[in-house]
C-alpha cells in the first residue's frame, strides 16, 4: 500500500530533479548581430588585433569571468544571454577571470 507521505516524496523528488537539467544553449555563430558588435571570434587566433587593440593573446572565452563555466568547448557566457560560446573564443568583452 502506498502511503500519502510516500507519494508527496516522489512527488518532491520529480520536480527537484526537473529543476535540475540546464537549459540548452544555442552556438553563437559570428555572423550574429550580438557577435558582430562585440567582435566575437570563435577561434581566438583570427582576431584582428588592429581592429581590436585590447585583444592580448592568450585571451580566451575559457578563462575570461563573463564565462560561467570553464570546462567543455562551449560555454555559456554573460555577454550572450541564451547562447554558449567556444571554449577557445574571443570578444571585446573579455575580462580577466
Amino acid at each position: 500500500m502506498t502511503t500519502r507521505r510516500t507519494v508527496l516524496v516522489q512527488i518532491a523528488a520529480t520536480a527537484l530533479l526537473a529543476g535540475c537539467t540546464p537549459p540548452v544553449l544555442k552556438p553563437l555563430r559570428e555572423d550574429a548581430v550580438s557577435a558582430k558588435s562585440l567582435g566575437y571570434k570563435i577561434d581566438a587566433r583570427l582576431v584582428d588585433a588592429s581592429a581590436f587593440p585590447s585583444y592580448v593573446q592568450g585571451q580566451l572565452c575559457r578563462n575570461c569571468r563573463l564565462a560561467t563555466r570553464t570546462d567543455g568547448e562551449l560555454l555559456p557566457c554573460n555577454a550572450y544571454p541564451g547562447y554558449s560560446v567556444a571554449a577557445g573564443g574571443w570578444c571585446a568583452s573579455y575580462e580577466v577571470r
